[in-house]
């Protein structure tokens, strides 16, 4: 499915749109600038002289008075992907189907459903810790677990993204994403 990258007018990544959304902003007059190597044309219907409407839309725009995103939702999907589906624990790859949502500090001993206190976790791992804190369970955590940003969203939303929208996204990650390793 064919994407364009939406930013706020500042620049800041937004939200993934669709070509109908892009034409939208275009014929609305809501695109504040634009940029990308990538135009998609779409063609319209025919003028009284018998040319044919064409408008090329660019792959990243940004759009004058679009909302916030917001933050990215906590999801199992979102946390495996952020964590590139990496056990907290012991450190191994495994496939989504044999991960949890691992809580640092229990639900059960107050610990919030936050991203700043979940991380991927095997099943083993999990259920070895069970209710326990890290450290009254004997293990280490391997990484620290962090809230990404909006343009760390629209990379693990899993599009396929263009040469152009990830230069543009690679250059909003905060400095500590792990995501910088994986596009490198």
């Amino acid at each position: 499915m064919t994407a364009i990258l939406t930013l706020d007018q500042a620049g800041q990544p937004n939200r993934w749109s669709t070509l109908e959304d892009a034409l939208y902003y275009h014929l609305k007059g809501l695109i504040a600038w634009s940029q990308g190597e990538d135009e998609y044309h779409l063609h319209g219907g025919y003028s009284k002289s018998g040319q044919r409407t064409v408008v090329a839309l660019p792959s990243i725009i940004a759009v004058r008075n679009i909302g916030f995103a917001g933050r990215v939702p906590l999801t199992n999907q979102n946390l495996f992907s952020r964590d590139d589906n990496i056990c907290c624990y012991c450190g191994l790859r495994f496939p989504r189907g044999q991960l949890t949502r691992e809580h640092v500090i229990p639900v059960a001993r107050g610990g919030p459903n936050t991203w700043t206190n979940c991380a991927t976790c095997c099943k083993p791992c999990n259920n070895a810790k069970g209710c326990m804190l890290p450290e009254e369970a004997g293990v280490k955590l391997l990484y620290v677990p962090y809230a990404p940003n909006t343009a760390e969203s629209l990379i693990l939303a899993g599009r396929n993204i263009k040469a152009d929208q990830m230069e543009f996204l690679r250059a909003c990650l905060p400095p500590d994403s792990r995501l910088l390793g994986r596009l490198n």
